[in-house]
């Protein structure tokens, strides 16, 4: 039996947090007066851009594209669909 791989926190939840606080605020500084359009790439960016608006408190846009470019692989392309 194949060893399972060793798991290594990176990031904190509150480091990650911390860091999409800091965007959200500099997002609000840059766009205030303006309806700022936020493009998240599926299914990655999900969770990221859920916390970010939550943070937000001026009108904006969401927007998702999905891209792949693993197929029906386990390994990338290399090429972007």
């Amino acid at each position: 039996m194949k060893p399972s791989p060793r798991l290594e926190v990176l990031f904190t939840r509150e480091e990650i947090r911390s860091a999409i606080e800091r965007i959200a605020a500099l997002i609000q500084r840059a766009y205030g007066d303006k309806i700022p359009l936020l493009v998240g790439i599926l299914k990655g960016s999900f969770m990221f851009m859920a916390d970010l608006v939550r943070l937000l408190d001026i009108p904006l846009q969401i927007e998702f594209v999905s891209l792949s470019s693993y197929g029906s692989g386990t390994e990338s392309s290399g090429r972007i669909k």
